[in-house]
């Protein structure tokens, strides 16, 4: 397919065969993080009825972030960006899988969704800016602008189809498949950005 005529510069970013991977496995991986997110939310209400621990595992999900993102950065440009990047994934897929897990076993407590919720969460603070680092070395600096916007746009697809995906999950499958997903998505992207380089 000839990328660089069809989209313009969105397409010259994705005429790189490593582009293409990232931007792929980046796709599915964030549909996984929207239905988890929603999931979350569903799981928490279906064990409290409470607000207050509604409002308190949405605090958990953003907290690590603002404490672990304006050092993750340093450190993904010091241990390499795939390598932080590879392993805030495996941390973030783990983290679900188990989650999934523990609600299939009807094993779960809303203790146990809040320390998973600050695991996956310091996973995703090192997980994002690694990821969004990793752009800089897939394209030509020519074609930066337009694979940032590519990735922007991307999360906000997610955000609309993710939703779909979440009743279709539970209305089909259960509640302990919309983390089972997640952590495959997780592991689809780690395969993908294995082929980097």
């Amino acid at each position: 397919m000839d990328y660089k005529s069809a989209l313009g510069g969105i397409g010259q970013a994705l005429s790189n065969k490593n582009y293409r991977y990232y931007w792929i496995g980046t796709f599915v991986s964030i549909l996984g993080f929207w239905v988890h997110k929603l999931a979350l939310g569903w799981l928490t209400w279906e064990l409290t009825n409470s607000p207050f621990w509604l409002g308190l595992v949405g605090f958990a999900a953003l907290f690590p972030s603002f404490i672990l993102a304006p050092f993750a950065g340093a450190i993904a440009d010091r241990y390499g960006m795939r390598k932080v990047a590879s392993y805030a994934i495996l941390l973030s897929g783990i983290s679900a899988f188990i989650l999934g897990l523990l609600v299939y076993l009807d094993t779960i407590s809303i203790q146990i969704v809040c320390i998973f919720t600050i695991l996956q969460g310091a996973g995703l603070a090192f997980d994002l800016p690694a990821r969004q680092g990793l752009v800089n070395f897939l394209v030509e600096r020519r074609n930066l602008s337009s694979a940032i916007a590519l990735n922007t746009t991307t999360f906000h697809i997610g955000a609309f189809i993710g939703p779909v995906l979440f009743s279709l999950i539970i209305k089909f499958a259960g509640m302990e498949w919309a983390f089972l997903i997640n952590a495959g998505t997780f592991v689809f992207f780690l395969h993908h950005i294995i082929n980097f380089f």
